[in-house]
């Protein structure tokens, strides 16, 4: 079974909670995959990440940054 950790700061981790919990297809009820339970402490990491990362972020164009989040929209 598929198991996902939480993508932070460009990286896949595990929750600091260790807990995952299951997902599954309402079609039929079959699992679909494990997915990592984050916590406060993981918020608060992946807000550290996004406040270094908006200098970056700030020099694309807005059209790029529409482009760059449609793509991940569609991934999702």
């Amino acid at each position: 079974m598929r198991e996902y950790g939480l993508y932070i700061n460009g990286e896949w981790i595990k929750s600091s909670t260790g807990r995952s919990f299951m997902t599954k297809n309402p079609a039929n009820g079959e699992t679909l995959a494990f997915i990592a339970q984050g916590s406060k402490k993981d918020v608060d990491k992946a807000v550290e990440a996004s406040i270094k990362a908006l200098p970056m972020w700030k020099k694309f164009p807005p059209p790029k940054r529409g482009e760059i989040l449609l793509n991940a929209a569609a991934i999702m």
